[in-house]
């Protein structure tokens, strides 16, 4: 048998291993492989990915690292240790390989979007925007762009421009549950309860439709923009669903206020 052979033995026997969850097997081949092949990428990304699965991130990393270090101009790989480092929380670090992959790659769209996913889970909305808009440009069908910009807005309080963003999406049939509610909350944020109770709505029926359980704030911010439109019974109702669904709520404060004032 070729050295080639064997390369190709052992590296099918650790992705048939890997699949039968022997996890120890398959990283066993990996490194025999690596050993065999100290400069191939693909061997170091596969072992770095099963590490990953197997809670060995320290690992991981020196793998993805050690291979950057060989093919330094990789923007795939700065992607792939992005990956791994936003899995385990290094947000930070991720976003720097994020930026370095598209310094080499400056025309992915998908780059941006994921880039900026991270930001807003950081709360760094004016990033996040300006990654989301730019992935938009290049990508303009990426409606999941549109999506994270839209929260990254009402993470901004900037109502009316998630409102064009989530409203265009449904426009767009994209009508899933999460659109309506977060375009519900940029409607509140606007003075406009009737049309989030509108949303709302649909956010609980579709929710029903598909045999889900609508969630306890879903009833609580519906409850609230009919209080401030003055239907109290509608209020009423609301409140008295969402404490049912979850009695501990962080809005309870003011639901039991409201129900022991409008009994």
């Amino acid at each position: 048998m070729s050295n080639q052979d064997n390369d190709q033995f052992y590296r099918q026997r650790a992705d048939e291993r890997w699949r039968s969850s022997d996890f120890e097997g398959a990283l066993e081949d990996y490194t025999h492989l690596i050993k065999r092949r100290p400069n191939d990428p693909l061997a170091y990304t596969r072992r770095a990915e099963l590490l990953l699965k197997m809670m060995r991130s320290d690992e991981a990393l020196a793998d993805y690292t050690y291979v950057i270090e060989l093919y330094p101009g990789s923007s795939d790989l700065h992607i792939q240790r992005a990956l791994a480092l936003e899995m385990i929380g290094d947000y930070t670090g991720a976003i720097a390989d994020y930026t370095k992959a598209l310094e080499l790659d400056p025309e992915i769209g998908s780059w941006y979007e994921a880039r900026g996913i991270i930001y807003n889970t950081i709360e760094q909305y004016s990033y996040a925007i300006n990654d989301f808009t730019t992935a938009i440009e290049l990508e303009p069908d990426a409606l999941n762009a549109y999506f994270h910009r839209g929260e990254a807005y009402l993470g901004m309080k900037m109502y009316r421009e998630a409102l064009a963003d989530f409203s265009m999406l449904i426009a767009k049939q994209h009508r899933i549950f999460a659109v309506y509610r977060l375009r519900a909350f940029s409607y509140i944020g606007l003075d406009d309860y009737k049309s989030a109770i509108t949303d709302l709505n649909s956010v609980i029926n579709l929710l029903y439709q598909n045999g889900y359980q609508p969630t306890s704030d879903d009833f609580y911010y519906r409850g609230l923009a009919k209080s401030l439109i003055g239907d109290k019974q509608g209020a009423l109702d609301d409140y008295h669903t969402a404490i049912e669904l979850n009695p501990d709520n962080a809005h309870l404060d003011v639901m039991t206020q409201y129900i022991g004032e409008n009994k």
